[in-house]
C-alpha cells in the first residue's frame, strides 16, 4: 500500500507541462490501486464495528492520493490557461519554474504530513 502511495507521490516530482501522460497515469494508477486494495482487503479481513489502525492509514493515504490527483488537474488547467493568454516563452518558463517550486514544496509537505500522521497513529 505504501509503495503504491509513493508512486503517486513521485508524480509530484515530474513536470506536467512536459510529461503530461506520465503525470496523469501515475496519479490515476496510484489512486485506482489504492481503491482496488480496499476492495480486496475488505473481503479478506473480518468485519468489526470500529475503525482499525489499518483503516486509518488507508484513509490517510487515500486522502493524500486524491489531493495529489486534484492538484495535478489544477496545475494542468492553470498552465493551459496561461498558454492561452500569452505565448511569451519567458513568461511560460517563469510559470514552469514557479510550478516546480510549488510542486516540490507540496511533495515535502505531503511527505511530512504522512510521516507525522503515521507517528501519531502508530503506538
Amino acid at each position: 500500500m505504501f509503495f503504491i502511495f509513493f508512486i503517486g507521490l513521485f508524480s509530484l516530482t515530474l513536470d506536467p507541462t512536459k510529461e503530461l501522460r506520465a503525470v496523469l497515469s501515475l496519479s490515476v494508477a496510484s489512486l485506482t490501486a489504492l481503491l482496488y486494495y480496499e476492495l480486496v482487503i475488505e473481503r479478506i479481513t473480518p468485519s468489526v464495528d470500529y475503525f482499525t489502525i489499518s483503516d486509518q492509514i488507508y484513509t490517510l493515504l487515500l486522502c493524500i492520493g486524491s489531493s495529489i490527483f486534484c492538484l495535478h488537474l489544477f496545475l494542468i488547467h492553470y498552465y493551459a490557461k496561461w498558454i492561452a493568454k500569452t505565448g511569451l516563452k519567458e513568461v511560460l518558463q517563469y510559470i514552469q519554474v514557479s510550478m516546480a517550486i510549488f510542486r516540490g514544496g507540496l511533495f515535502l509537505t505531503m511527505l511530512a504530513v504522512m510521516f507525522v500522521s503515521l507517528a501519531i497513529l502508530l503506538p
